[in-house]
């Protein structure tokens, strides 16, 4: 079916104005009010010695979320290199989605699509991150492994911090490579592992440090602690495998479902589309599908949480 230009100038001018006054109340919801001009001219000033910091973080709130310079920030904790993407990856999306919107000729779908399409990019991150996070935790066993068979042989910790370098797979090899060079440097290995736990964020890894550092300050053999600790972790890693093979069965079944609902739905729009027509019509029937839209993206990301374990 093809639009005139009428039409394609309703489906473009009403979503443009709803999403105008969306982010226009969600700008002055976060705005202060002050009682003296005084007041408003200290907050002034401390905004403009704050400013070079607000650049590098120039969306607050809600609004950094449609910021790519923030999700390349945070692809970086993932090690996901955008490779200068990350504009596309921000704004392609919502761009898709209310494409969607026109194709079903519905203004509340095309800004469901709109608000949707923001949220693939992080759906896509929290991918990243799970998968970043597997990845250290296999590593991370590598090393206590390998680390506690050398220190058994050698009981020197640098020592076997360094022969456990070959072992190891990037991300964590630099990372590990670089606490051993400073702990030549400073002789301080506590404050390091702090660091380097915070960085991993894994509670593996926490239980590794811990040993460590006890190790470090009373001396003695602690190889065997170390095995015990890979053991644990190893068998936490072969479980926790087996639920996300049978979690990730339940959630393509769901993905499944809601193909399904798609292709139901594209049917009853081309191939009888005077029903459609009709249903469309009235008020009921954009709000019947633009429901049942944001239902499929609700239950997509919900299916995939099952699978965050």
């Amino acid at each position: 079916m093809q639009l005139s230009i009428s039409e394609w100038i309703y489906y473009t001018t009403i979503p443009a104005l709803l999403l105008a006054v969306f982010f226009l109340v969600l700008l002055s919801s976060g705005q202060k009010r002050y009682r003296s001009w005084g007041v408003y001219q200290k907050e002034m000033q401390t905004r403009q010695i704050k400013k070079t910091l607000a650049q590098a973080q120039s969306s607050t709130g809600l609004l950094k979320y449609i910021s790519p310079a923030f999700l390349n920030e945070e692809a970086k904790k993932a090690n996901w290199d955008l490779k200068g993407t990350a504009n596309l990856w921000m704004f392609l999306p919502p761009i898709l989605g209310a494409c969607i919107g026109v194709v079903f000729q519905s203004p509340p779908v095309v800004i469901c699509g709109i608000i949707s399409g923001f949220f693939v990019p992080w759906y896509r991150l929290s991918s990243k991150k799970k998968e970043y996070q597997d990845l250290i935790s296999e590593q991370v066993e590598v090393l206590i492994d390998t680390f506690s068979s050398s220190y058994s042989v050698t009981n020197n910790i640098i020592q076997s911090m360094e022969m456990a370098l070959p072992a190891l797979k990037e991300p964590l090899y630099t990372k590990w490579k670089n606490l051993v060079v400073e702990y030549k440097a400073s002789g301080s290995l506590g404050p390091l592992l702090d660091d380097l736990e915070k960085d991993l964020n894994l509670e593996e890894f926490k239980m590794f440090t811990s040993v460590l550092k006890v190790t470090e300050k009373s001396g003695g053999t602690a190889s065997e602690t170390m095995k015990s600790v890979a053991e644990v972790i190893s068998s936490k890693r072969y479980l926790k495998k087996e639920a996300i093979v049978e979690s990730i069965q339940q959630m393509k079944s769901h993905q499944h479902n809601v193909i399904l609902c798609v292709v139901m739905i594209l049917v009853f729009k081309f191939v009888v589309s005077d029903y459609y027509n009709k249903l469309m019509a009235k008020p009921l029937g954009h709000i019947l599908l633009s429901a049942m839209f944001l239902y499929s993206v609700w239950s997509i990301y919900q299916a995939k949480k099952v699978t965050d374990i």
